[in-house]
């Protein structure tokens, strides 16, 4: 199935298919719920897996101010995991964030060993405190801060070679 799977820039239309399937998950994790209007203020930042005409996974990413490229929203519905689909999309992200000028990335995950996969290192969340202040509040956690000690996310960091 991995083979027959598309990874692609999302479109315009697909705000809302994204955005649907990034809330259904934040139901069940902490990704961040991100409306249609979020996903299309980003949308040259975010990629697709698309298998027989149907989204079944979203990846994307943000820059924040300090030249800081973040991986977000990375979600593959539950039926179609374990194909490496997240992977892929992941590395098209990182490919874009490269291609941008960019040579490191991060994400919060509460998947830290996916991360390591890809080559990321666990790092001190505090190297990140806007998104720390700008982000955590809206966590379904709610733990406020990546250093509370309700949160279980990790910070991740890549550079890329």
């Amino acid at each position: 199935m991995e083979s027959e799977v598309v990874i692609r820039p999302a479109r315009q239309e697909e705000c809302v298919e994204i955005s649907a399937i990034i809330i259904e998950e934040s139901k069940k994790s902490p990704v961040l719920k991100r409306t249609p209007e979020e996903i299309a203020a980003l949308l040259a930042n975010y990629f697709v897996a698309v298998y027989s005409d149907e989204i079944i996974g979203t990846c994307g990413f943000k820059i924040w101010p300090g030249r800081q490229p973040e991986i977000i929203s990375l979600v593959v519905k539950e039926e179609r995991r374990g194909n490496g689909i997240g992977s892929r999309l992941v590395q098209v992200c990182l490919q874009e964030i490269k291609s941008r000028g960019f040579s490191t990335a991060f994400t919060f995950s509460t998947r830290p060993g996916f991360f390591e996969e890809l080559g990321f290192q666990r790092v001190d969340p505090r190297f990140f405190p806007q998104k720390i202040w700008e982000d955590c509040q809206f966590c379904s956690k709610n733990a406020g801060s990546p250093v509370s000690p309700k949160c279980d996310e990790s910070a991740m960091y890549l550079i890329m070679r």
